[in-house]
């Protein structure tokens, strides 16, 4: 044995020590896989996040897409009311229609 290796026989280690050490590897483990659990339901909850958030945008969209042809529709028949009045009043100083 050269003189840099250290011979661990020669070492008396209680057992309290040697239990003391499996307690602690124990609870290592034991956090490590509650960390990765914890890690696993964040994932889980943004992906959620995720889908909900798509899911209301495209809500929005269609909410979006429905009102401009509302407003595109109420547009039109207002320029269609217009019309029908100018042509009514245009008719009635024709002579050519009763009064509304």
């Amino acid at each position: 044995m050269s003189e840099k290796t250290l011979d661990l026989s020669l070492i008396d280690i209680s057992p309290d020590i040697i239990n003391s050490v499996e307690k602690l590897q124990k609870l290592e483990q034991k956090l490590e896989r509650d960390l990765e659990k914890v890690r696993s339901l964040k994932y889980q909850l943004l992906e959620s996040e995720i889908d909900n958030t798509r899911k209301k945008v495209k809500m929005l969209e269609v909410n979006n897409v429905q009102m401009s042809n509302t407003v595109s529709n109420l547009k039109l028949m207002r320029k269609i009311c217009i019309i029908n009045l100018v042509e009514h009043v245009l008719l009635l100083h024709a002579g050519t229609t009763a009064p509304i």
